[in-house]
């Protein structure tokens, strides 16, 4: 509406750089998204000015007329932030999505989890997921946000999927260096993240 100030948040400016697409298609793409979010007086980026988490996604390619502001990354878990948490976790299984693909990658996690979780001490974790008969961890299917910060913070290993929320939630608490991500199957963007 042209009769009050609108904002948008995104961490898309830019189309993702496909690297097989031709120049011409990428600048039209890239046009339309800048054309888009030209209809907004603010545009709201969660990420920082020199593009350290969502890459060239956060470059704005062609012109957009709003006002743009990086703002860092947003993430529920910024309250339940601390300081020098011990890392008494050997790993952290995050699972979200469709149950159809949480049990999906839930299976695929059985085989290493098997073996790698003898040789170790230190408990594992799983959030979010289905089988709670699994001896390898211990699931929490509706853990809280304090408990998932709690857990992220404790994980020597971080294994998740890639959403840019995410990978914003890692980089607040400390442990994007101790994650490994995997994109969701057909997710372009989060391949390129």
């Amino acid at each position: 509406s042209s009769s009050c100030p609108t904002a948008i948040i995104t961490h898309q400016l830019s189309p993702i750089p496909w690297t097989s697409c031709p120049a011409l298609i990428r600048h039209v793409v890239s046009w339309g998204i800048a054309r888009l979010l030209s209809k907004f007086n603010f545009c709201i980026v969660p990420d920082f000015p020199d593009h350290r988490l969502a890459g060239s996604l956060s470059t704005a390619s062609c012109r957009v007329k709003s006002r743009l502001f990086y703002v860092g990354p947003l993430s529920r878990y910024a309250a339940y932030k601390v300081k020098n948490a011990p890392l008494d976790i050997y790993s952290l299984h995050i699972i979200t999505g469709p149950r159809k693909t949480r049990r999906e990658y839930e299976s695929s996690l059985n085989a290493p989890l098997t073996q790698t979780l003898t040789t170790h001490d230190a408990p594992s974790v799983l959030i979010g997921g289905i089988d709670n008969n699994n001896p390898n961890y211990n699931c929490y299917p509706n853990a809280s946000a304090p408990e998932i910060a709690h857990f992220i913070q404790r994980a020597q290993h971080v294994y998740s999927h890639s959403g840019y929320t995410t990978i914003m939630d890692l980089y607040i608490l400390n442990a994007l260096d101790r994650a490994v991500l995997t994109p969701t199957k057909g997710q372009a963007e989060q391949v390129y993240l």
